[in-house]
């Protein structure tokens, strides 16, 4: 008798855990090219992206405030139309590299005291070999 109280309650809980939703999961995000990022970035402002292009030039640097490490990347689309996107902490990426860059796309951004404009924060970058 003392243990159906307990399972009981063990059974009520494990019913009422099974009627909440689970969360959902985030879509990938559309595949977005360069010149529609740069035609229109107040529609994309904050909004994830997914972008394909190669590394052009790789940046890595400390901010100026706090010291944090910092990599800024140019992304080269097919038709030569170039991107930046930064992501804090280093990157070890290769000039020519062909990649798929999952991020966050920023009309304006600043870094330190400089306000960059039309930048990606990265979240992911995937090398395609």
């Amino acid at each position: 008798m003392r243990l159906i109280r307990p399972i009981l309650s063990v059974l009520f809980l494990i019913g009422c855990a099974s009627a909440i939703p689970a969360p959902e999961r985030p879509t990938s995000p559309s595949p977005v090219s360069i010149p529609t990022l740069l035609a229109a970035p107040a529609t994309y402002d904050g909004q994830h992206v997914l972008v394909h292009g190669q590394v052009g030039q790789v940046l890595r640097g400390r901010t100026l405030e706090g010291g944090r490490t910092v990599t800024i990347i140019t992304l080269v689309g097919p038709d030569g139309q170039q991107i930046r996107a930064v992501t804090w902490g280093s990157r070890f990426l290769f000039e020519g590299t062909p990649v798929e860059l999952h991020g966050i796309f920023r009309a304006e951004f600043r870094i330190d005291e400089r306000e960059q404009q039309g930048i990606i924060e990265i979240r992911e970058i995937r090398p395609l070999l």
